[in-house]
């Protein structure tokens, strides 16, 4: 990853160099045990896409393929039950058709 920061000074708008950096913060960030690493890693990857969404036109394709099983796994987190017995936490997510 530190070797698109190069090439992203060199070039900034090259989707294959974007392509790979945004590669790389998924694996970091789906291969991490870290909770705070990971969201790092795969937010800088969901800032990466937004900015490359900005830089190309959108198509939409992403959200056809897009299923809420897989929004839903890309949120687990690895937690510890006994840690986190009375902890309550509600997610809210509001969806436009």
């Amino acid at each position: 990853m530190e070797l698109t920061d190069y090439l992203l000074k060199i070039a900034p708008k090259d989707n294959e160099v974007l392509e790979l950096r945004y590669n790389s913060l998924i694996k970091l960030g789906g291969s991490n045990s870290n909770p705070n690493a990971r969201h790092y890693y795969l937010t800088s990857a969901l800032e990466l896409k937004v900015l490359e969404m900005k830089l190309r036109p959108a198509t939409g394709k992403i959200a056809e393929q897009l299923t809420l099983k897989s929004t839903f796994d890309g949120m687990v987190v690895s937690l510890i039950p006994e840690k986190s017995i009375y902890e309550n936490k509600k997610l809210i997510s509001f969806f436009q058709t």
